[in-house]
């Protein structure tokens, strides 16, 4: 899965932001020994929301992390102390075997390692500050956070995401993240100028890493999200809606990505994509039948 942890060390105090799945967690270990930080050094754990592509592998990585706090979103928190709805909803959209494939078994957080994320909450590591601040649209345990230092936002999944496979000489190309089950539009857009309102220099994604073209990067995803909800509203009485409306998001990147001036073929961007775009397609799914 495609997803970027940042690892973030400010003198002797280190943090991560995101973690990823089960399989990761060895990797965020090793990175720690690599650049010689000891895992007390890990002050917390920054889970921008509880999605386990994200939050999965929370568990493990904290019970391997003494001095560390998960701090999360109070509407995700208990679903780090126990996972069970998480699992059910991650097993729905991928059915067990390949939940299974995916994220393993996924470790419940002692409830004495959770810090509650608060609203304009700031955090300071050394002489690093962060300030934290609620973003919803993708989910409605969200949050992000400004870097002061690095003049940086990590926005999990509220700006969407940008694969440097698609970078062309038109620069950094981005897509908006639909996915089930708490999607709403509105939402979204707020969310994305929530983010650029800080002015930041770069935004840090979790799918994936770094992009600094942060004003058309935000117009684009702006257009995309009305294009998204335009395809989903364009086929709500179909018959299979979902496949359809799958179909329709995956002409409309393939277009774009033609107009960015990526050059390879159409099955290698749908060999990166596929799997995201029915995820959006189920998330636009699921809007249209809650919207009401």
């Amino acid at each position: 899965m495609y997803v970027a942890s940042h690892l973030i060390y400010e003198g002797n105090d280190a943090a991560f932001i995101d973690v990823g799945t089960n399989h990761n967690v060895t990797l965020l270990l090793e990175e720690l020994e690599r650049r010689d930080i000891e895992k007390g050094d890990v002050k917390y754990v920054f889970l921008t929301h509880v999605h386990l592509d994200h939050a999965g592998g929370a568990g493990k990585l904290i019970q391997n992390l003494p001095n560390a706090k998960l701090v999360v979103h109070p509407r995700g928190a208990k679903h780090m102390i126990e996972p069970k709805k998480l699992i059910a909803s991650a097993e729905a959209v991928y059915g067990k075997a390949l939940f299974k494939q995916l994220y393993g078994n996924i470790e419940p957080v002692p409830q004495e390692k959770i810090m509650l994320a608060k609203d304009a909450e700031q955090i300071k590591m050394q002489d690093r500050n962060f300030r934290l601040f609620y973003t919803e649209g993708h989910a409605k345990h969200h949050y992000c956070l400004y870097d002061e230092l690095a003049n940086a936002v990590f926005s999990g999944d509220s700006f969407g995401m940008s694969f440097r496979e698609f970078d062309t000489n038109k620069g950094e190309f981005i897509i908006p993240i639909t996915s089930p089950t708490q999607f709403d539009p509105e939402a979204a857009h707020k969310a994305i100028d929530k983010i650029i309102s800080y002015q930041p220099e770069a935004i840090y994604l979790a799918h994936y890493s770094k992009v600094v073209e942060i004003e058309r990067l935000a117009d684009d995803l702006h257009l995309s999200l009305n294009k998204f909800v335009n395809i989903a509203l364009k086929h709500e009485h179909a018959s299979e809606r979902i496949e359809k409306i799958k179909l329709s998001i995956e002409n409309y990147i393939l277009a774009k990505l033609t107009e960015h001036n990526y050059s390879a073929t159409a099955d290698q961007a749908k060999n990166y994509l596929s799997a995201d775009i029915y995820v959006n397609a189920m998330g636009l799914d699921f809007w249209l039948t809650h919207q009401n």
